[in-house]
């Protein structure tokens, strides 16, 4: 019966979270920095990353490339959905949550792969010319867990992403 009852308010949530959903619909493209902090042991890293958002495709894909104390250099991608998004501000500061998920390659070698879940503030400002609105500042937590697989480990952490983006 718990588990019915979870089932019909996780789909009650993400349901209204997709009819208050508040961010551009147009093409987004942006840059952003962030750091992290690993759930075990004393592990950091941090990187760079372009961020897109097609027309089509409710997904927020990020390219990164950054490093770790303990893993070395990093290529990754994440993709992440936004089940909650929301104007809190005179239709200008947004608050979103949402679910997503991450693929990095470390070198020498190591892949790992983790569920995250971002929260965050969005500071967005409509303009009128080519570009309908910029999106002065994006800031998010996002936890994750996962797993890294040379040696198979448990993976994730707490990580931080901050960022700009254009809407066409």
């Amino acid at each position: 019966m718990k588990k019915l009852v979870l089932v019909v308010v996780l789909v009650a949530i993400i349901g209204t979270g997709a009819a208050f959903a508040d961010h551009p619909n147009g093409w987004g493209f942006g840059v952003q920095g962030g750091g992290s902090l690993g759930w075990i042991g004393f592990d950091f890293g941090g990187g760079g990353a372009l961020s897109l958002k097609a027309p089509t495709l409710p997904i927020f894909w990020g390219i990164e490339f950054g490093w770790s104390l303990w893993s070395g250099i990093r290529l990754g991608l994440t993709a992440d959905w936004y089940f909650l998004d929301l104007a809190i501000a005179s239709n200008i500061l947004h608050f979103y949550m949402g679910v997503g998920g991450g693929l990095g390659v470390y070198f020498p070698f190591d892949l790992e792969l983790v569920a995250r879940v971002p929260i965050g503030l969005s500071l967005q400002i409509p303009i009128k010319s080519g570009i309908d609105t910029l999106e002065l500042l994006y800031f998010h937590v996002v936890p994750s867990a996962g797993v890294a697989f040379i040696p198979i480990r448990f993976a994730g952490g707490l990580g931080f992403e901050a960022g700009i983006r254009l809407w066409f």
